[in-house]
Order: C-alpha cells, then sequence, then structure tokens
C-alpha cells in the first residue's frame, strides 16, 4: 500500500500556502514514542514553526520536482531506507496489483516506474495542513481530504534535511 512508505493522493493546489494549525503551547511528540532516552520529548512553539517552515519548503519542492517529473531530484529527498524498501521486488508487485494500476495494465519493476506511474499520478499537487511530531527527528506531515486529515509524508531528520522515509514498524 502506497501510504506505507508515506505516499497519499491530494488535490490541492502545489502554490497555495498552507492552513497551519496553532502551534502548540508547548507539548509531548503527538504520537508514536514520546520519550528519546530517559527524558519526555517537548515540542515548543518554536520548534513547531521552525519545523513547519522547514517542511512545507520541502514539501513544495517536492510537489515541483514530481510536476516536472525528475526522478533524480525526487530521488535526493529519499532516505536510503525508503529507496530499499520501495524498489523491493515484493513492495513492487504488492503495488502492482492495485486497482488502478491493474486498469492501466501498469506492472511495476524499479523504483523509477513507482515514480512515473504512482507518484507522479498522485502527488503533482500537494498541501501541508499539519504536522505531528513523532520525535525529534521523524515527523508526519499532513493534509486534509475530505475534512480529514491524512499523511501525507513521513519524514525523517537525515543530515541535516528532512527527507521521505518509511514508518518505524509495519502499518499496512
Amino acid at each position: 500500500m502506497a501510504a506505507a512508505v508515506g505516499l497519499c493522493g491530494c488535490a490541492s493546489q502545489p502554490g497555495a500556502a498552507p492552513a497551519r494549525t496553532q502551534a502548540p503551547e508547548s507539548s509531548v511528540a503527538s504520537s508514536g514514542p514520546a520519550t528519546t532516552g530517559s527524558s519526555t520529548f517537548v515540542v515548543t512553539p518554536e520548534l513547531y514553526n521552525k519545523t513547519f517552515d522547514e517542511v512545507k519548503e520541502v514539501i513544495a519542492n517536492l510537489t515541483y520536482l514530481i510536476s516536472v517529473r525528475d526522478y533524480e531530484g525526487w530521488r535526493s529527498y529519499l532516505t536510503a531506507d525508503y529507496i530499499a524498501r520501495t524498489s523491493d521486488p515484493q513492495f513492487l508487485e504488492k503495488a502492482s496489483r492495485s486497482v488502478t494500476l491493474q486498469k492501466s495494465g501498469i506492472a511495476l519493476h524499479s523504483l523509477k516506474d513507482y515514480f512515473e506511474n504512482v507518484v507522479v499520478r498522485s502527488r503533482t499537487q500537494a498541501t501541508l495542513t499539519d504536522i505531528n511530531f513523532v520525535d525529534e527527528t521523524h515527523v508526519k506531515a499532513l493534509t486534509v481530504i475530505d475534512s480529514r486529515p491524512v499523511i501525507l509524508y513521513y519524514l525523517v531528520r537525515e543530515d541535516g534535511r528532512w527527507k521521505v522515509g518509511t514508518w518505524p514498524t509495519e502499518q499496512e
């Protein structure tokens, strides 16, 4: 399932300014592990706003790269785990069984096939609505579809930048 690696369809305008929910006054990580080591991870308003702005920029860049079908540019925003998982023949076979791809007679054989036939078709437009911290290096980027929050990307902070990552555990 595409959502397991941080993707979902979205029908919003790529250049539209995202509607930001109010930054928390100070809160524990919104979901997932709430502790790092022996201390609790606290999301300050400053951290929330800084991270929201960073994530907004990453999503704008990804949306642009996807809209111009820049595979190598898109790939540079992926973690090694995401690349390995999404390139795995079992994952590609399972993704190929989706109704949409089967109707079109498309079978996925590579990460590039996945990009061209899944990512480009579902991600040419994306708008960030909110972020949920899992911990200090993992964030769920959210959008709203049919009045419900949907995970747009699961992002991992690696080497000083946010990248598209995989879930820490299987959530299919």
